[in-house]
């Protein structure tokens, strides 16, 4: 195969990619070639080079850093997301008791909370906590 960078044969097809139409049946074949001289990356539609859809080697390690980057700052979201939500003084504080018979109770919702002896369900109110 004649790859579109250095217009030498020695690209190859790396996967194939074959999707059926929902409305007609037919099949839309693409093609992830890469030459095995220069690195290049290419797309083919049907056996038809897909336009503007090159990456070089260069392009795909940015592309690879930049989604890389966005994950990375995803998950410091979330870790101080959790850290917050868990940050406590002492074990006590993670600890409920029903304000009925004094048993342990566990939370089933934000501020919502159910004894497990007696079943006896409460709310903590914003501000009350």
């Amino acid at each position: 195969m004649l790859c579109p960078n250095c217009k030498k044969d020695s690209g190859g097809i790396m996967y194939k990619d074959v999707i059926t139409c929902g409305k007609c049946g037919e099949h839309i074949v693409i093609d992830y070639c890469s030459c095995h001289m220069c690195g290049y990356t290419w797309r083919l539609n049907n056996g038809e080079f897909l336009d503007g859809n090159m990456i070089d080697e260069e392009g795909l390690d940015q592309m690879l850093e930049e989604i890389g980057t966005l994950i990375d700052e995803q998950l410091d979201d979330d870790v101080e997301y959790i850290v917050k939500k868990s940050e406590s003084n002492s074990m006590s504080d993670m600890i409920h008791k029903c304000i009925r018979c004094g048993e342990f109770a566990y939370p089933i919702g934000d501020y919502n909370f159910k004894c497990s002896s007696c079943g006896f369900e409460w709310e903590i109110l914003k501000g009350e906590e």
